[in-house]
């Protein structure tokens, strides 16, 4: 009777380490499935981080270009800023001279106004190739533009006529 207690002892040990290994089987197994679902959702992820960071990179290189192009542009613009204030500031002297001429000759001082009008010879010259250049770029944007009374060279102030009948 003992062998067979012990025997059936042995079984009994023998079914449960057989059971706990089935246990540890199929646990292993899940674990390996589980692991492997979780592999390939993490390489979906990844491949979907990868696509994102592509087109993110795509994005970015486009925003530089138009950033670049902003720039230039600004850079050009300012450009052409600078020689309009320098146009400008040509002008004014040139106006201010011919007024303070103006001026001169209200108050009978013929000599001072023709020294005002030589002062500011070299800038009511530019003045005149500047009116005229602005008045060709406004005739190419937009239709042409009639003008009563063109503008006229200072030089014709100063020739030798006027001087004469300065003095």
């Amino acid at each position: 009777m003992q062998s067979e207690l012990e025997n059936s002892l042995c079984l009994s040990e023998s079914i449960s380490i057989m059971h706990n290994s089935f246990r540890l089987i199929f646990c292993t197994i899940g674990i390996v499935t589980l692991l492997t679902l979780q592999g390939c959702t993490l390489q979906k992820n990844l491949d979907n981080a990868n696509i994102e960071l592509k087109k993110t990179q795509q994005h970015l290189q486009e925003v530089q270009s138009q950033l670049k192009d902003s720039k230039q542009e600004i850079q050009n613009l300012h450009q052409r800023l600078n020689k309009k204030n320098l146009e400008i500031a040509i002008m004014s002297i040139c106006l201010e001279g011919v007024g303070r001429a103006l001026s001169n000759m209200g108050d009978g001082d013929r000599s001072r106004a023709f020294l005002e009008l030589a002062s500011v010879v070299r800038e009511c010259g530019q003045a005149d190739k500047i009116a005229e250049k602005t008045r060709l770029e406004l005739n190419q944007v937009s239709s042409p533009l009639e003008t009563d009374t063109p503008v006229s060279n200072v030089n014709q102030w100063t020739s030798s006529k006027s001087r004469q009948q300065l003095k």
